[in-house]
């Protein structure tokens, strides 16, 4: 059934993080602040940590 539907093309991932993503983005660093115990979670963080990278970037 999905042949006759062409596949999706790739897109990159933008390095900026845009304006009227932050709602999403700051949600996601709250998540990942509480799955770390922590109180707070930045993208300085979010780099350092491998899997929350790629989460983040997906």
């Amino acid at each position: 059934m999905f042949i006759k539907y062409p596949k999706s093309k790739q897109i990159s991932v933008p390095v900026q993080v845009d304006e009227t993503e932050m709602v999403y983005v700051e949600a996601l660093y709250a998540a990942y602040a509480d799955a770390e115990g922590v109180p707070k979670y930045i993208s300085r963080d979010v780099e350092r940590n491998k899997r929350y990278k790629k989460d983040f970037a997906y």
